[in-house]
């Protein structure tokens, strides 16, 4: 008797296992940054209709009440700009999803607002330059000590930049939207250039102008020129006249081009 007892335990802890390494939860990370360096958060926990039929089985299924996480979710961080959390229902999975905004990636924290990643290292650095700035992003993830590896290795998180990035470490990338994704990762590094709009637009109208300016004083420089060559001083009186006059406009007197030509 105790020996179907033992079969019957060690079928359900197969089956159990099976489920949970065929995909039961699905953890997706999504982070969008942008030109001005704030960023939009999604993150979205999935888990699959069938596992949280099985609570007694799996223990770290047993308190698991999503619209209570929802409802706690909204609560804890409800200090954060834009934060919501909702409860989320895709083909045989259920779960939650959660998005929130912040105005400048370097000041604030990304994961604040992610249980799962809370206590994960971000570091990231903003070198300011006139023409661009350098965003210098390294994050060293740290999950929960309770949180089995099968369900890490589920984790995946995709970072979608302005610009693409020349330096990364990640695991596929999508050249089009430069969008850059990292499977179950411990470390995420990743380096990219925003070029400052604005300050090129000054450099460029102020140049043009520049330009333009030069320009025009080279003109009325040459200009400037060819009327000083046309102009000769009457032999007379003394005046300022047209070089190709044969009789001085002031004094009325005759001169002898060809004569001072020689001369």
């Amino acid at each position: 008797m105790k020996t179907i007892y033992i079969k019957l335990f060690l079928i359900g802890v197969i089956f159990c296992l099976t489920i949970i390494t065929s995909g039961c939860i699905k953890i997706d990370t999504d982070i969008n940054i942008y030109k001005n360096g704030s960023a939009d958060i999604k993150d979205t926990l999935l888990i699959s209709n069938t596992a949280l039929e099985f609570d007694e089985e799996m223990d770290y299924n047993k308190s698991i009440d999503l619209n209570a996480s929802v409802e706690n979710f909204n609560n804890k961080y409800k200090h954060i700009k834009n934060y919501k959390s909702e409860l989320l229902r895709e083909d045989q999975y259920s779960g939650f999803k959660t998005f929130y905004y912040i105005s400048d990636i370097s000041e604030e924290k990304i994961f604040e607002a992610l249980p799962f990643y809370e206590e994960s290292n971000c570091l990231i650095n903003k070198d300011k330059h006139f023409f661009y700035t350098t965003y210098n992003i390294k994050i060293n993830i740290k999950f929960p000590k309770e949180l089995p590896e099968t369900i890490i290795k589920q984790n995946k998180i995709s970072i979608t930049l302005p610009v693409k990035a020349f330096e990364n470490n990640a695991d596929t990338i999508n050249e089009k939207t430069h969008t850059y994704n990292w499977n179950f990762p411990k470390e995420i590094k990743i380096k990219f250039n925003v070029v400052n709009i604005k300050n090129v637009l000054i450099v460029s109208i102020s140049s043009f102008v520049f330009l333009f300016a030069l320009i025009i004083l080279v003109v009325i420089f040459k200009m400037y020129l060819t009327t000083k060559d046309d102009i000769k001083l009457c032999p007379f009186c003394n005046e300022k006249i047209n070089s190709n006059d044969t009789k001085c406009k002031y004094c009325g007197e005759f001169i002898d081009n060809e004569k001072e030509n020689i001369e």
